[in-house]
């Protein structure tokens, strides 16, 4: 299980970024080690998820500036089904919620404009400084 923030990172949160991260490195170099072994039905699904409503998350983002956001949080219940029908499909990696892979891709593309965004609407950032980049 991964997290959005290895792909597309949020300010204040170096160290948790980047060992989700090195989850990353880790799985797609295991995934072609098994391959070239001849493991051909293993299959390893990389889960990418958002913010989830979990207790643990709640308590972890307190003191953050994020906090008083209104980023949403998605409900335990749907993420697990979301991850059970990835890796039932065998898919190499999920998202959870589906729209994050577009935010990936937009962020690869042109990733200060994420960036800023993503400084707003975690509130690090005034509205009025999206642009400026």
């Amino acid at each position: 299980m991964s997290s959005f923030v290895a792909v597309v990172p949020i300010p204040r949160t170096a160290p948790y970024c980047g060992n989700k991260g090195a989850l990353h490195g880790f799985f797609n170099s295991l995934r072609q080690d098994l391959a070239l072994q001849g493991h051909k039905g293993v299959s390893i699904t990389l889960c990418v998820l958002g913010g989830i409503k979990t207790k643990s998350a709640t308590e972890l983002m307190k003191g953050f500036p994020a906090e008083k956001s209104n980023l949403k949080r998605e409900p335990v219940d749907e993420c697990a089904l979301a991850m059970i029908k990835g890796v039932a499909l065998k898919r190499r990696q999920m998202y959870f919620p589906w729209y994050l892979s577009i935010v990936e891709i937009t962020h690869f593309f042109f990733p200060n404009f994420v960036e800023n965004i993503i400084q707003v609407a975690t509130t690090e950032k005034p509205v009025e400084d999206m642009w400026k980049w």
